[in-house]
């Protein structure tokens, strides 16, 4: 029966599918204004399921901050801990997934979470470990980032301060940024990203350059001359 399936093992331990299972039924049954949990009564089972969900929520978070647990059993962690709660602790726990060691499908899973949660602090979790995000993974939360017009907004703002680098941000996303059908984004993207081009071209002209008085000291003044036309 059903407290069966969602049983854990003699070691109080659960699978994937377990958990996910209780998170898909956690979802199924709830409706507005009253929390899911509240309707769970098949057959007097209902206190018996209540405490599975305490007992497999808790055994979510801990798989959560487990390392060396199998990825498909942390990302139905996450599916079940984020379908049950949205305290500011387990949001904190999704946030540390993000860090370069992490399974890439681990990470997308978490980033995902954060967004659709789209609570005050998501845009904090998700940059917190900007300076130490992998290429990969800051593609994967500029995607999240760009799917709101707010936090959008927020994301121009901090690299106008210096907070996030416009070289960080890859010429495909700068792209969608410099043509944002928002006319104060566009305007901020056209402004920090047109300091990186010039930036960029100086760097260009310095090394061309560098390599001229390397190989052809006679004519340093010559490219320079050229390059600065």
């Amino acid at each position: 029966d059903l407290v069966e399936f969602v049983a854990a093992d003699t070691e109080g331990a659960y699978t994937a599918g377990q958990l996910a299972g209780l998170a898909y039924l956690y979802r199924a049954l709830s409706r507005p204004m009253k929390p899911p949990i509240d309707r769970l009564d098949f057959h007097g089972e209902g206190s018996a399921l209540k405490d599975r969900l305490a007992q497999a929520t808790s055994f979510a978070r801990v798989a959560l901050e487990r390392e060396e647990a199998a990825a498909e059993l942390r990302i139905a962690a996450i599916d079940l801990v984020t379908a049950v709660s949205s305290s500011p602790s387990d949001r904190d726990l999704l946030a540390k997934l993000l860090v370069q060691r992490t399974d890439q499908e681990l990470q997308s899973a978490a980033i995902e979470a954060i967004a659709q949660a789209g609570h005050s602090d998501s845009f904090t979790l998700l940059t917190a470990g900007w300076k130490n995000h992998s290429p990969d993974t800051r593609g994967r939360v500029l995607d999240a980032l760009l799917s709101r017009q707010s936090w959008t907004e927020v994301l121009m703002t901090s690299i106008e301060k210096g907070e996030i680098q416009p070289a960080d941000i890859d010429a495909t996303r700068r792209q969608r940024l410099l043509k944002s059908g928002v006319a104060k984004i566009r305007a901020q993207a056209e402004k920090v990203f047109a300091s990186k081009t010039n930036l960029d071209r100086a760097t260009v002209i310095a090394a061309g350059c560098w390599r001229c008085a390397r190989h052809f000291p006679r004519s340093r003044k010559s490219c320079a001359r050229k390059t600065s036309s």
